[in-house]
């Protein structure tokens, strides 16, 4: 017990004491013995008497009133921790979002970027490749053209050597 309690309850075991000696000398000093009128009086002697149990009763409520306070104060620092932990953990994995966002959107360009220069090459190998087929059709009707006035040349003149002859 804490030395405030040792001294209420002390106090009031004394009060107790000398109340009781007040009435016990008043009540021996009265002529006649005890009058009927007084009967309530012994019943506050007794109320007085069975104060100290109530005062016992009191700070027991009191004593698990504070136990009552002390645990939940605990239960809501606990609760409160737990709610600090829990926002740092949300506040680290925003972080790490928006790290990783960040990471996409830079690799994101990147790819963009890349995929500019890949649609640049395709395109110019497109080029190339439209230049070199029409480069080759050229190639066979050059080609076509010249065995054609070969064999006119030499149709023309067997013709021409027939109908002279003919003649």
């Amino acid at each position: 017990m804490t030395k405030f309690r040792i001294r209420l309850k002390l106090q009031v075991w004394l009060r107790c004491a000398v109340c009781a000696l007040a009435l016990t000398l008043l009540g021996l000093s009265m002529p006649g013995g005890y009058p009927s009128a007084h009967a309530g009086f012994f019943d506050s002697v007794k109320g007085i008497f069975q104060l100290p149990g109530q005062v016992d009763n009191l700070q027991e409520q009191y004593e698990s009133t504070k136990q009552k306070l002390d645990q939940t104060t605990d239960q809501l620092e606990s609760v409160a921790r737990d709610s600090k932990e829990a926002l740092q953990q949300f506040k680290d994995s925003e972080e790490r979002y928006k790290e990783s966002q960040q990471k996409l959107m830079q690799e994101n360009e990147r790819l963009a970027l890349q995929n500019e220069s890949l649609q640049q090459s395709i395109k110019q190998l497109q080029q190339s490749e439209q230049e070199r087929a029409n480069k080759y059709r050229r190639t066979i009707i050059m080609i076509g053209t010249a065995a054609a006035l070969v064999l006119l040349y030499f149709v023309l003149g067997r013709v021409l050597r027939v109908v002279l002859r003919s003649r």
